[in-house]
């Protein structure tokens, strides 16, 4: 098997687990008592003024731009990699002050009506970016490509 192309599909799969992500559990916890968990797509649940829909329709749009173009034009595959991830991580970073720096959402925690924590969904994309960056840089190593 062509190990190049193996750690180009070990990129790609890194790239879609990370988009995944955003399906899974976001926020988790009780609320008056009942468990909840919260996607990034569901976030208007928790509250009406926060939705980040738009941001990861963007980010997918960007993604698979990305996926393409590392089989179109191989010289940017790269570029276009690590663009991707960065963008993801960004958008991950904004999902997640937007969540859990909402006002709304910290005065019912103090209140002692609701608790809230990290999801899976928060550490599974965590650890693809991990994986996303060793794969980059390092892949060419572990793998021992040409």
């Amino acid at each position: 098997m062509d190990k190049k192309l193996l750690l180009k599909g070990l990129k790609i799969g890194a790239l879609v687990l990370f988009a995944i992500g955003f399906f899974l559990p976001f926020i988790v916890g009780k609320q008056l008592g009942v468990d909840y968990s919260h996607s990034a797509f569901n976030l208007e649940a928790l509250n009406p003024d926060k939705s980040a829909d738009v941001f990861i329709y963007v980010f997918y749009a960007i993604t698979i731009a990305a996926i393409v173009l590392m089989f179109v034009k191989p010289e940017f595959e790269k570029i276009a990699y690590l663009v991707a991830v960065g963008i993801g991580f960004i958008l991950l970073v904004v999902v997640y002050v937007q969540v859990f720096n909402d006002a709304d959402l910290k005065m019912f925690i103090d209140l002692g009506a609701m608790t809230a924590g990290i999801g899976f969904g928060i550490i599974l994309q965590i650890i693809m970016v991990v994986a996303a960056v060793v794969l980059e840089f390092f892949g060419n190593k572990l793998f021992k490509v040409e």
